[in-house]
């Protein structure tokens, strides 16, 4: 059976304990916060948001991956898998 490598969006929420135990690839997605650009998960946490958007009194804004950044992972996804499936919030 061919291997089938798994890659969802940061949105998806998935603990990176669990990412990890099951090889899971997390693509990051923006979040603008006043014009600042954070990635999900890496760059900010979700409480670290909700701080942000009281102190600044701004709605953050959330933005799709770049299409570079989507590639770049799935390089990674097929060094490790022959196939790979993505599951996003949005086709």
């Amino acid at each position: 059976m061919d291997k089938v490598a798994i890659v969802t969006e940061s949105v998806a929420c998935l603990p990176k304990d669990l990412a990890k135990k099951y090889g899971v690839l997390v693509v990051p997605l923006p979040v603008i916060i006043g014009g600042q650009v954070y990635y999900d998960g890496v760059d900010i946490t979700p409480g670290e948001v909700y701080e942000l958007q009281r102190k600044r009194k701004v709605l953050p804004t959330t933005s799709a991956a770049s299409p570079s950044e989507i590639i770049q992972v799935y390089r990674t996804a097929s060094e490790k898998a022959n196939a790979i499936l993505h599951l996003s919030l949005s086709s």
